[in-house]
């Protein structure tokens, strides 16, 4: 059995995804299967905001920018909110770089992100 990719969270209307290990494919059957998951239940439940905490992983690349992308996408449609927090240096390097910091908050801490996701109107 592979190991969980992502601890996922609910909190009221709110799904915090926290990535348990560097997520280094989105080919590898296991991490699809658990993505899609979670698309699914973004749907179900008509989930439209979401916090990714990343604090238990130190780097990321490409294929993670990618299924964050896809979380995003889904939500989207809904006016959703989206915020990232536990980056360290790299990670919040990563999303600088890559320009994903004009689409979506960051935060230090999920308590900080948790209200931020709820904020309107910003």
């Amino acid at each position: 059995m592979s190991p969980k990719i992502f601890l996922i969270e609910e909190e009221n209307d709110t799904i915090i995804v926290s990535p348990l290990t560097s997520v280094t494919s989105l080919a590898e059957d296991h991490v699809q299967e658990e993505l899609a998951a979670l698309l699914v239940k973004l749907q179900a439940d008509k989930i439209d905001r979401l916090v990714i905490d990343f604090s238990k992983v130190k780097y990321f690349g490409s294929s993670m920018l990618e299924a964050l992308r896809r979380l995003w996408t889904e939500i989207t449609p809904h006016q959703g909110k989206m915020v990232l927090c536990g980056l360290n240096d790299v990670t919040r390097e990563i999303i600088h770089i890559t320009a994903f910091d004009k689409l979506w908050r960051i935060t230090v801490t999920r308590e900080e992100a948790l209200v931020e996701v709820h904020k309107n109107g910003e």
